[in-house]
C-alpha cells in the first residue's frame, strides 16, 4: 500500500486532530479559508510586513507531533504509531537529485533537517497537523501584532 493511502486512512485514525479549532490567524489548508480571506484584513493599509517561515513543515519534528496527539487524548502507543505513519525523512538516493541552494553552510543545514524525521509537505495530514503545532506562535504573533496596532495573519 502507497504511504500516501496510508496517511489518507490515517485521517479517519484523527478524528479528534480534524475537530479541533485552529487559530483564527490560520487560512491556509482551511475550509472556507483562501488566499482571498488571508489577505482580506491588509487591504487598504499603509505598509503590510509580509514573512516566510522558512522549512515550516520539515521543523516539525516526530516529537512536537507526538506531544500534540497525547495532548489531545491519544495514548502514548497510538500516538507514537500515527506520528510514525505522519511523518518521514528524505532518503539519502534522493539526495543526489535534490536542488540544494548554492550556499554550502545552506545546504548542509537543509540536508541535516531533510534526514530527520519531519512532518512532510504534501502529505494529507500535513495541513491540519502543522495548523495545530502553530497554534501557540500564531497566538504569540497575534498578540505582537495588536500591540502594534497591526493584524496578523498565516497562509
Amino acid at each position: 500500500m502507497e504511504l500516501n493511502v496510508v496517511q489518507v486512512l490515517a485521517i479517519y485514525a484523527l478524528p479528534v486532530i480534524f475537530a479541533i479549532t485552529l487559530h483564527e490567524a490560520a487560512h491556509g489548508f482551511r475550509v472556507g479559508r483562501s488566499i482571498s480571506s488571508f489577505v482580506a484584513p491588509h487591504v487598504g493599509r499603509t505598509a503590510v510586513l509580509r514573512m516566510d517561515l522558512k522549512d515550516f513543515f520539515p521543523s516539525i519534528n516526530p516529537c512536537r507531533m507526538r506531544s500534540l496527539l497525547m495532548t489531545c487524548g491519544y495514548a502514548e502507543e497510538v500516538a507514537v504509531a500515527l506520528t510514525f505513519l505522519c511523518t518521514n525523512r528524505v532518503p539519502m538516493s534522493v539526495f543526489k537529485d535534490f536542488p540544494f541552494p548554492e550556499n554550502r553552510d545552506a545546504k548542509r543545514s537543509q540536508s541535516v533537517l531533510l534526514r530527520q524525521s519531519h512532518l512532510p509537505q504534501g502529505a494529507p495530514t500535513s495541513p491540519q497537523i502543522a495548523n495545530l503545532c502553530a497554534f501557540r506562535f500564531d497566538c504569540r504573533l497575534t498578540g505582537l501584532a495588536r500591540w502594534a496596532g497591526a493584524t496578523y495573519t498565516r497562509y
